[in-house]
Protein backbone atom coordinates (compact mmCIF):
# COMPACT_ATOMS: atom_id res chain seq x y z
CA UNK A 1 0.00 0.00 0.00
CA UNK A 2 3.16 2.18 1.15
CA UNK A 3 4.45 1.68 -2.35
CA UNK A 4 1.26 2.41 -4.13
CA UNK A 5 0.43 5.59 -2.25
CA UNK A 6 3.94 6.86 -3.33
CA UNK A 7 3.24 5.62 -7.15
CA UNK A 8 0.30 7.89 -7.05
CA UNK A 9 1.48 10.70 -5.40
CA UNK A 10 4.33 10.88 -7.94
CA UNK A 11 1.43 10.54 -10.85
CA UNK A 12 -0.65 13.17 -9.45
CA UNK A 13 2.38 15.19 -8.93
CA UNK A 14 3.74 14.74 -12.48
CA UNK A 15 0.22 15.83 -13.77
CA UNK A 16 0.37 19.21 -11.31
CA UNK A 17 3.24 19.97 -13.11
CA UNK A 18 2.17 19.69 -16.25
CA UNK A 19 -0.97 21.97 -15.38
CA UNK A 20 0.97 24.60 -13.63
CA UNK A 21 4.53 24.16 -15.73
CA UNK A 22 5.92 26.90 -14.00
CA UNK A 23 5.82 28.27 -10.27
CA UNK A 24 3.67 31.28 -9.67
CA UNK A 25 5.23 34.26 -8.17
CA UNK A 26 3.87 37.28 -7.07
CA UNK A 27 4.59 40.14 -4.14
CA UNK A 28 1.08 42.10 -5.02
CA UNK A 29 -1.99 39.86 -4.84
CA UNK A 30 -4.40 43.02 -4.99
CA UNK A 31 -6.82 42.67 -7.84
CA UNK A 32 -5.57 38.88 -8.36
CA UNK A 33 -7.30 37.05 -5.63
CA UNK A 34 -9.48 35.15 -7.97
CA UNK A 35 -6.51 34.20 -10.14
CA UNK A 36 -4.77 32.96 -7.02
CA UNK A 37 -7.86 31.33 -5.24
CA UNK A 38 -8.47 28.94 -7.83
CA UNK A 39 -4.88 27.88 -7.70
CA UNK A 40 -4.56 28.06 -3.80
CA UNK A 41 -7.46 25.77 -3.65
CA UNK A 42 -6.63 23.29 -6.12
CA UNK A 43 -6.75 19.63 -4.80
CA UNK A 44 -3.52 19.26 -7.25
CA UNK A 45 -1.82 21.79 -4.90
CA UNK A 46 2.01 21.43 -6.47
CA UNK A 47 5.37 22.32 -4.46
CA UNK A 48 6.31 25.14 -7.24
CA UNK A 49 3.21 26.92 -5.65
CA UNK A 50 3.68 25.75 -1.95
CA UNK A 51 5.40 28.94 -1.09
CA UNK A 52 3.05 31.30 -3.30
CA UNK A 53 0.26 29.84 -1.54
CA UNK A 54 1.44 30.14 1.98
CA UNK A 55 2.14 34.08 0.98
CA UNK A 56 -1.35 34.15 -0.09
CA UNK A 57 -2.90 33.31 2.50
CA UNK A 58 -0.98 35.30 4.66
CA UNK A 59 -1.57 38.30 2.26
CA UNK A 60 -5.35 36.76 2.87
CA UNK A 61 -5.52 37.26 6.67
CA UNK A 62 -3.79 40.34 6.71
CA UNK A 63 -6.57 41.70 4.36
CA UNK A 64 -9.18 40.33 6.63
CA UNK A 65 -7.58 42.23 9.21
CA UNK A 66 -8.22 45.24 7.36
CA UNK A 67 -11.47 45.12 6.49
CA UNK A 68 -12.50 44.41 9.98
CA UNK A 69 -11.13 47.49 10.87
CA UNK A 70 -12.34 48.74 8.10
CA UNK A 71 -15.69 47.43 8.99
CA UNK A 72 -15.46 49.04 12.47
CA UNK A 73 -14.74 52.42 11.20
CA UNK A 74 -17.45 52.54 8.63
CA UNK A 75 -19.92 51.38 11.31
CA UNK A 76 -18.33 54.39 13.67
CA UNK A 77 -19.24 56.97 11.07
CA UNK A 78 -22.31 55.78 10.32
CA UNK A 79 -23.29 55.98 13.80
CA UNK A 80 -21.73 59.82 13.90
CA UNK A 81 -23.84 59.92 10.50
CA UNK A 82 -27.44 58.20 12.18
CA UNK A 83 -26.85 60.80 15.01
CA UNK A 84 -26.69 64.12 12.97
CA UNK A 85 -29.19 62.96 11.00
CA UNK A 86 -31.50 62.30 13.96
CA UNK A 87 -30.78 65.93 15.06
CA UNK A 88 -31.57 67.25 11.89
CA UNK A 89 -34.63 65.51 11.80
CA UNK A 90 -35.61 66.58 15.79
CA UNK A 91 -34.46 70.32 14.21
CA UNK A 92 -37.16 69.80 11.12
CA UNK A 93 -39.88 68.49 13.41
CA UNK A 94 -39.53 71.96 15.60
CA UNK A 95 -39.07 73.95 12.87
CA UNK A 96 -41.80 72.92 11.20
CA UNK A 97 -43.87 73.13 15.16
CA UNK A 98 -42.92 76.77 14.80
CA UNK A 99 -44.06 77.00 10.90
CA UNK A 100 -47.33 75.49 12.18
CA UNK A 101 -47.57 78.15 15.11
CA UNK A 102 -45.97 80.76 12.70
CA UNK A 103 -49.29 79.58 10.10
CA UNK A 104 -51.82 80.42 12.80
CA UNK A 105 -49.88 83.82 14.10
CA UNK A 106 -50.86 84.67 10.39
CA UNK A 107 -54.07 83.68 10.43
CA UNK A 108 -54.84 85.80 13.25
CA UNK A 109 -52.85 88.55 11.79
CA UNK A 110 -54.57 88.12 8.43
CA UNK A 111 -57.97 88.84 10.47
CA UNK A 112 -56.34 91.39 12.26
CA UNK A 113 -55.20 92.97 8.80
CA UNK A 114 -58.70 92.53 7.34
CA UNK A 115 -60.32 94.20 10.33
CA UNK A 116 -58.05 97.12 9.92
CA UNK A 117 -58.92 97.73 6.32
CA UNK A 118 -62.50 97.96 7.24
CA UNK A 119 -61.89 100.04 9.42
CA UNK A 120 -59.50 101.86 7.37
CA UNK A 121 -62.43 102.10 4.93
CA UNK A 122 -65.15 103.21 7.29
CA UNK A 123 -63.09 106.11 8.36
CA UNK A 124 -61.98 106.90 4.56
CA UNK A 125 -65.29 106.89 3.87
CA UNK A 126 -66.51 108.97 6.71
CA UNK A 127 -63.59 111.25 6.06
CA UNK A 128 -64.72 111.91 2.76
CA UNK A 129 -68.45 112.76 3.74
CA UNK A 130 -66.90 115.18 6.32
CA UNK A 131 -65.06 116.66 3.68
CA UNK A 132 -67.97 116.66 0.85
CA UNK A 133 -70.06 118.74 3.87
CA UNK A 134 -67.37 121.33 4.61
CA UNK A 135 -67.18 121.84 0.77
CA UNK A 136 -71.08 121.97 0.62
CA UNK A 137 -71.13 124.10 3.71
CA UNK A 138 -68.13 126.54 2.24
CA UNK A 139 -69.62 126.06 -1.01
CA UNK A 140 -66.18 125.71 -2.30
CA UNK A 141 -64.38 122.61 -4.13
CA UNK A 142 -61.01 123.72 -3.43
CA UNK A 143 -60.60 121.23 -0.41
CA UNK A 144 -61.36 118.59 -2.45
CA UNK A 145 -59.47 119.04 -5.46
CA UNK A 146 -56.58 120.17 -2.95
CA UNK A 147 -56.71 116.77 -0.72
CA UNK A 148 -57.39 114.36 -3.47
CA UNK A 149 -55.36 115.31 -5.77
CA UNK A 150 -52.44 114.12 -3.88
CA UNK A 151 -50.42 111.75 -5.37
CA UNK A 152 -50.26 109.09 -2.55
CA UNK A 153 -52.51 108.60 1.09
CA UNK A 154 -49.13 110.00 2.89
CA UNK A 155 -48.94 113.25 0.94
CA UNK A 156 -53.24 112.95 1.54
CA UNK A 157 -52.97 112.77 5.31
CA UNK A 158 -50.09 115.59 5.15
CA UNK A 159 -52.75 117.88 3.22
CA UNK A 160 -55.65 117.47 5.29
CA UNK A 161 -53.80 118.20 8.47
CA UNK A 162 -52.51 121.59 6.90
CA UNK A 163 -56.18 122.63 6.46
CA UNK A 164 -56.58 125.01 9.85
CA UNK A 165 -60.54 124.50 9.33
CA UNK A 166 -60.50 120.94 10.35
CA UNK A 167 -62.16 120.32 13.77
CA UNK A 168 -60.04 118.26 16.41
CA UNK A 169 -62.51 115.14 15.79
CA UNK A 170 -61.29 115.54 12.00
CA UNK A 171 -57.61 115.84 12.83
CA UNK A 172 -57.81 113.05 15.46
CA UNK A 173 -59.51 110.60 12.53
CA UNK A 174 -57.14 111.39 10.27
CA UNK A 175 -54.49 110.43 12.82
CA UNK A 176 -56.14 107.09 13.34
CA UNK A 177 -56.30 106.26 9.69
CA UNK A 178 -52.58 107.13 9.24
CA UNK A 179 -51.94 104.57 12.36
CA UNK A 180 -53.72 102.02 11.20
CA UNK A 181 -52.43 101.70 7.80
CA UNK A 182 -49.00 101.56 9.49
CA UNK A 183 -50.32 98.61 11.19
CA UNK A 184 -50.77 97.02 8.67
CA UNK A 185 -48.12 97.72 6.40
CA UNK A 186 -46.05 96.82 9.71
CA UNK A 187 -47.91 93.27 9.73
CA UNK A 188 -47.89 92.79 6.55
CA UNK A 189 -44.05 93.08 6.44
CA UNK A 190 -43.44 91.05 9.79
CA UNK A 191 -45.68 88.17 8.54
CA UNK A 192 -43.82 88.09 5.19
CA UNK A 193 -40.64 88.04 7.05
CA UNK A 194 -41.54 85.49 9.38
CA UNK A 195 -42.88 83.08 6.82
CA UNK A 196 -39.72 83.71 4.51
CA UNK A 197 -37.08 83.39 7.17
CA UNK A 198 -38.64 80.19 8.60
CA UNK A 199 -39.02 78.50 4.92
CA UNK A 200 -35.69 79.00 4.49
CA UNK A 201 -34.49 77.48 7.63
CA UNK A 202 -36.82 74.26 6.64
CA UNK A 203 -35.39 74.51 3.46
CA UNK A 204 -31.65 74.30 4.64
CA UNK A 205 -32.13 71.87 7.48
CA UNK A 206 -33.89 69.61 4.45
CA UNK A 207 -31.04 69.72 1.68
CA UNK A 208 -28.90 68.92 4.71
CA UNK A 209 -31.35 65.96 5.90
CA UNK A 210 -31.20 64.56 2.65
CA UNK A 211 -27.51 64.72 2.37
CA UNK A 212 -26.72 62.78 5.55
CA UNK A 213 -29.34 60.62 4.58
CA UNK A 214 -27.72 59.88 1.68
CA UNK A 215 -24.10 59.61 3.67
CA UNK A 216 -25.52 57.45 5.99
CA UNK A 217 -26.99 55.08 3.09
CA UNK A 218 -23.30 55.43 1.35
CA UNK A 219 -21.71 54.33 4.93
CA UNK A 220 -24.30 51.59 5.50
CA UNK A 221 -23.47 49.84 1.66
CA UNK A 222 -19.83 50.03 2.37
CA UNK A 223 -19.63 48.54 5.92
CA UNK A 224 -21.64 45.76 4.81
CA UNK A 225 -19.84 45.32 1.35
CA UNK A 226 -16.59 45.29 3.69
CA UNK A 227 -17.99 43.10 6.28
CA UNK A 228 -18.96 40.79 3.11
CA UNK A 229 -15.54 40.85 1.77
CA UNK A 230 -13.75 40.04 5.30
CA UNK A 231 -16.18 36.71 5.45
CA UNK A 232 -14.80 35.83 1.95
CA UNK A 233 -11.33 36.19 3.10
CA UNK A 234 -12.05 34.59 5.71
CA UNK A 235 -13.56 31.65 4.31
CA UNK A 236 -11.03 31.94 1.20
CA UNK A 237 -7.92 32.13 4.05
CA UNK A 238 -9.76 28.98 5.82
CA UNK A 239 -9.87 27.04 2.64
CA UNK A 240 -6.70 27.56 1.89
CA UNK A 241 -5.46 26.55 5.61
CA UNK A 242 -7.07 23.17 4.87
CA UNK A 243 -5.24 22.60 1.56
CA UNK A 244 -1.93 23.17 2.89
CA UNK A 245 -2.76 20.91 6.44
CA UNK A 246 -4.00 18.21 3.49
CA UNK A 247 -0.80 19.09 0.98
CA UNK A 248 1.90 18.70 4.03
CA UNK A 249 -0.04 15.70 5.39
CA UNK A 250 0.28 13.90 2.42
CA UNK A 251 3.80 14.92 1.84
CA UNK A 252 4.88 13.83 5.32
CA UNK A 253 2.89 10.39 4.65
CA UNK A 254 4.94 9.93 1.63
CA UNK A 255 8.42 10.58 2.81
CA UNK A 256 10.08 7.46 4.21
CA UNK A 257 10.86 7.93 7.99
CA UNK A 258 14.31 6.51 9.43
CA UNK A 259 14.50 2.39 10.10
CA UNK A 260 11.20 2.24 7.87
CA UNK A 261 10.61 -1.27 5.91
CA UNK A 262 10.77 -0.62 2.12
CA UNK A 263 9.40 -2.71 -0.95
CA UNK A 264 12.81 -2.61 -2.74
CA UNK A 265 10.76 -2.84 -6.15
CA UNK A 266 13.31 -3.16 -8.68
CA UNK A 267 11.47 -0.78 -11.24
CA UNK A 268 11.46 1.97 -9.02
CA UNK A 269 14.77 1.54 -8.37
CA UNK A 270 15.84 1.62 -11.99
CA UNK A 271 13.03 4.77 -12.77
CA UNK A 272 15.03 6.54 -10.02
CA UNK A 273 18.33 5.56 -11.71
CA UNK A 274 17.29 6.95 -14.81
CA UNK A 275 15.93 10.19 -13.59
CA UNK A 276 19.43 10.92 -12.30
CA UNK A 277 20.79 9.58 -15.35
CA UNK A 278 18.89 11.93 -17.49
CA UNK A 279 20.95 15.13 -15.59
CA UNK A 280 24.03 13.95 -16.64
CA UNK A 281 25.66 17.24 -17.76
CA UNK A 282 23.71 19.61 -15.61
CA UNK A 283 26.18 21.53 -13.37
CA UNK A 284 27.10 21.21 -9.94
CA UNK A 285 26.05 23.95 -7.65
CA UNK A 286 26.79 23.64 -3.97
CA UNK A 287 23.36 23.80 -2.34
CA UNK A 288 21.33 23.83 -4.75
CA UNK A 289 18.01 21.32 -5.60
CA UNK A 290 17.24 21.56 -1.82
CA UNK A 291 13.90 23.71 -1.93
CA UNK A 292 10.60 21.32 -2.36
CA UNK A 293 9.82 24.14 -5.62
CA UNK A 294 13.12 23.39 -6.85
CA UNK A 295 12.84 19.42 -6.15
CA UNK A 296 9.32 19.25 -7.44
CA UNK A 297 10.68 20.83 -11.09
CA UNK A 298 11.03 18.32 -13.65
CA UNK A 299 13.14 20.96 -15.59
CA UNK A 300 15.86 21.93 -12.70
CA UNK A 301 19.49 22.39 -14.10
CA UNK A 302 21.29 22.68 -11.55
CA UNK A 303 22.16 20.24 -8.31
CA UNK A 304 24.45 19.55 -5.24
CA UNK A 305 25.10 15.77 -4.22
CA UNK A 306 22.19 15.52 -2.03
CA UNK A 307 19.93 17.79 -3.94
CA UNK A 308 20.39 15.33 -6.75
CA UNK A 309 19.20 12.13 -4.79
CA UNK A 310 16.30 13.87 -3.73
CA UNK A 311 15.15 15.65 -7.18
CA UNK A 312 15.44 11.66 -8.82
CA UNK A 313 13.35 9.93 -6.00
CA UNK A 314 10.78 12.94 -6.35
CA UNK A 315 10.64 12.60 -10.10
CA UNK A 316 10.21 8.77 -9.98
CA UNK A 317 7.52 9.06 -7.24
CA UNK A 318 9.30 8.41 -4.35
CA UNK A 319 9.19 11.96 -1.94
CA UNK A 320 12.01 11.55 0.41
CA UNK A 321 11.79 15.15 1.08
CA UNK A 322 14.56 17.28 0.89
CA UNK A 323 17.93 16.25 2.29
CA UNK A 324 21.88 16.76 2.96
CA UNK A 325 23.83 14.02 3.20
CA UNK A 326 23.23 13.49 6.86
CA UNK A 327 19.82 13.06 7.04
CA UNK A 328 20.18 10.55 3.87
CA UNK A 329 22.19 8.77 6.54
CA UNK A 330 19.53 8.04 8.18
CA UNK A 331 16.65 7.11 6.06
CA UNK A 332 14.95 3.92 4.89
CA UNK A 333 17.49 0.28 5.36
CA UNK A 334 21.02 -0.04 5.24
CA UNK A 335 21.43 -3.07 2.73
CA UNK A 336 25.16 -4.96 1.88
CA UNK A 337 27.23 -4.11 -1.14
CA UNK A 338 26.10 -7.83 -2.59
CA UNK A 339 22.37 -6.90 -2.13
CA UNK A 340 22.90 -3.50 -4.20
CA UNK A 341 20.02 -2.76 -6.86
CA UNK A 342 19.67 0.60 -9.32
CA UNK A 343 18.17 3.00 -7.22
CA UNK A 344 20.25 2.59 -4.38
CA UNK A 345 22.46 5.60 -2.67
CA UNK A 346 25.80 5.02 -1.58
CA UNK A 347 26.93 7.43 1.26
CA UNK A 348 30.76 8.57 2.00
CA UNK A 349 32.29 9.48 5.14
CA UNK A 350 35.41 10.86 5.35
CA UNK A 351 36.47 9.22 9.03
CA UNK A 352 34.39 6.47 8.20
CA UNK A 353 31.77 7.79 10.62
CA UNK A 354 28.29 9.73 10.01
CA UNK A 355 29.89 12.52 11.55
CA UNK A 356 32.33 12.75 8.65
CA UNK A 357 29.75 12.04 5.76
CA UNK A 358 30.65 14.48 3.14
CA UNK A 359 28.83 12.79 -0.71
CA UNK A 360 26.12 10.57 -2.14
CA UNK A 361 25.61 8.77 -5.33
CA UNK A 362 22.81 6.85 -6.85
CA UNK A 363 23.74 3.87 -7.98
CA UNK A 364 23.00 2.54 -11.34
CA UNK A 365 24.43 -1.20 -12.03
CA UNK A 366 27.46 -2.68 -13.29
CA UNK A 367 29.72 -1.34 -10.29
CA UNK A 368 29.06 2.55 -11.19
CA UNK A 369 26.74 5.02 -9.51
CA UNK A 370 25.36 8.83 -10.60
CA UNK A 371 26.34 11.82 -8.91
CA UNK A 372 26.75 15.46 -8.70
CA UNK A 373 30.67 15.73 -7.55
CA UNK A 374 31.60 18.98 -6.58
CA UNK A 375 31.89 22.95 -7.99
CA UNK A 376 33.69 23.34 -11.51
CA UNK A 377 31.94 19.67 -12.32
CA UNK A 378 28.55 18.07 -13.74
CA UNK A 379 26.32 15.14 -12.86
CA UNK A 380 28.41 12.31 -14.57
CA UNK A 381 28.68 8.35 -14.15
CA UNK A 382 31.54 7.30 -11.62
CA UNK A 383 33.62 3.73 -11.29
CA UNK A 384 32.51 3.07 -7.39
CA UNK A 385 35.96 0.79 -7.81
CA UNK A 386 37.76 3.62 -7.94
CA UNK A 387 40.57 4.05 -4.65
CA UNK A 388 38.85 7.28 -3.33
CA UNK A 389 35.42 5.63 -3.22
CA UNK A 390 36.40 2.48 -2.18
CA UNK A 391 38.19 4.22 0.97
CA UNK A 392 35.51 6.81 1.94
CA UNK A 393 32.60 3.86 1.42
CA UNK A 394 30.72 4.09 4.33
CA UNK A 395 27.00 3.13 3.68
CA UNK A 396 24.37 1.65 0.82
CA UNK A 397 20.65 2.74 1.30
CA UNK A 398 17.46 2.23 0.46
CA UNK A 399 15.01 4.47 0.30
CA UNK A 400 12.05 2.97 -1.79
Amino acid sequence: MKKLFIYALGVCTVLTLTIFPAPIKATDFEGQEDKYMKICSSSSLSNSNLNTCKEFNSYLKRKNKALKNQVNESKAQASNTKANLDSITNEITSLNDEIAQKEAEINYLQTSIANLETSISKKEEELKERMYSMQSYMNNNSYIDFIFGASDFSDMFSRIESINELTSYDKELVSQLSDEKKQVESQKATIVSAKANIETQRASKKSLQEQFQALYLKQNAEAIAQEKAALQAKNSSEKIDDNLAAFAAAVKESELPSGSVVSGNSEIGNAIANKALSKRGSVYVYGACHSMSEIANPNQSTFDCSGLVSWAFYQAGVNIGSNSTKTLAKKGISVSRSSMQAGDIILFSKNGSASGIHHVGIYIGGGNMVHAPQTGDVVKIASLSSGYYQANWYDVRRLY
